[in-house]
């Protein structure tokens, strides 16, 4: 099972923005602080604190204002799209490298004599790897940041990628592939929690629809890439074409701005000659339990973690099935060569780029006037649930398209055998 986990898109990261409703309270404890203080009613010891008092951040860890320069809610729209493009670049590569494979496993199952099916392990083993990374990464990012995940894990998967493209062996190449994977994948969730750090519940949306169609263009344009490459060159050709993807991501990714709220208010107090008490450092067993033993048990016992990574499970299923179930029918029925077999895919990229509309169009006609009618009655937030709306019209189109789709394999191989026997 492949599941991404992913930051909830109404709560963001750990430690969000304070509210309407919060923010004001806020401010009005704060204000009636400052004048009790001016007046001389009380001393700071002998003065007596109200839990919301004790509950709030201190002044080094809250942003000066709503419209503080440093709140990436304040960003320009420029430096907001740059946050946006280059993670869901470094998705779009890390996916890329899955699929671009598979026009390869025939000749690599004679090169290695092995069979077809034992050919297809590297692709499952990205597979797995693309689940399993994310478990690391994105707790790592809620401690350190989310600038420094892409950092370490775009070098590390480029080196597993090279040494997959050097490999003579063809364990070497299950090996490689499988580690490629485990390291590039936590891009997939930190870039999430990116887009959640950026960009305001109300304009979410957009950013959200922009990053999640790049991890799902990738597997569409592989198999294209990688058969021109199998045409011309041989199976090394798809890692070095992944190398290239990657490491240009890569390099753009080295001028990202740190997005997630703890750690730019703690580099800007020190900055500021402000004091800070030392990050607390978790024992190891707290580790443990929060990079692996917590996200477990969300999926097994979270019925709503459960049931969204069941759900993309399976269109992840179907979509990488595709991968080998193409290649039978138009190279086996149609006759076409790798390459033009690989054009087939361009289908489930136009689906994405009609999905992320469809997201749009849904956050503008129908999100956007709850979220509006809530913040004039004051019953903010809005229940996440009300962003599903076009999920739901789209899930629509995941069975139709397998019905058609066999029906229609089905319908040429019958022409083809009639044709055959004439």
């Amino acid at each position: 099972m492949t599941s991404i986990p992913v930051h909830d898109p109404e709560k963001g990261p750990p430690s969000p923005t304070l509210s309407v409703a919060e923010k004001e309270h806020s401010d009005s404890v704060h204000n009636e602080t400052l004048a009790s203080s001016k007046e001389g009613a009380a001393t700071p010891i002998e003065q007596e604190t109200t839990p919301a008092e004790q509950a709030a951040p201190p002044p080094a860890l809250d942003w000066d204002d709503e419209h503080d320069p440093d709140n990436p809610h304040n960003w320009s729209a420029s430096k907001r799209a740059y946050n946006t493009f280059v993670p869901g670049l470094l998705g779009l590569a890390i996916t890329f490298g899955s699929s671009i494979y598979t026009p390869s496993y025939h000749e690599i199952a004679e090169r290695y004599h092995i069979s077809s099916v034992a050919a297809l392990v590297p692709l499952s083993v990205w597979t797995f790897g693309l689940g399993f990374g994310p478990m690391l990464g994105a707790p790592l990012s809620e401690m350190h940041g989310r600038k420094i995940v892409y950092m370490i894990s775009t070098p590390l998967s480029l080196l597993f990628t090279m040494g997959a493209g050097l490999s003579n062996s063809f364990s070497g190449i299950v090996i490689c592939r499988f580690f490629g994977a485990l390291f590039g994948s936590p891009i997939l969730a930190v870039g999430a929690g990116t887009i959640a750090d950026i960009y305001p519940p109300r304009d979410r949306a957009q950013g959200a629809a922009s990053f999640v169609a790049a991890p799902f263009l990738g597997p569409a344009l592989g198999p294209f890439v990688g058969g021109f490459a199998i045409m011309n060159k041989d199976y090394r050709w798809t890692n070095w074409a992944e190398l290239m993807v990657l490491g240009a991501a890569g390099i753009l990714s080295l001028f990202l701005s740190e997005s997630y709220r703890k750690i730019i208010l703690r580099r800007r107090a020190i900055r500021r000659g402000i004091e800070m008490p030392p990050a607390p450092r978790p024992p190891a067993k707290v580790l443990v339990q929060l990079l692996l033993l917590k996200p477990l048990s969300m999926l097994v016992f979270e019925p709503i973690v459960q049931s969204f990574s069941l759900y993309v499970a399976f269109a992840f299923a179907v979509l990488f099935a595709f991968f080998a179930a193409f290649p039978i029918v138009f190279t086996g029925v149609y006759r076409m060569n790798p390459g033009e077999s690989g054009m087939a895919f361009f289908g489930v990229g136009i689906g994405v780029l009609l999905g992320v509309a469809s997201a749009i169009v849904g956050d503008r006609l129908i999100y956007r006037k709850k979220l509006d009618a809530a913040t004039a009655n004051g019953t903010l937030p809005l229940p996440p649930e009300e962003r599903l709306f076009p999920a739901m019209v789209g899930s629509l189109g995941l069975p139709i398209g397998l019905f058609w789709y066999v029906n229609a394999a089905a319908l040429i191989r019958a022409w083809a055998e009639w044709l055959t026997d004439r």
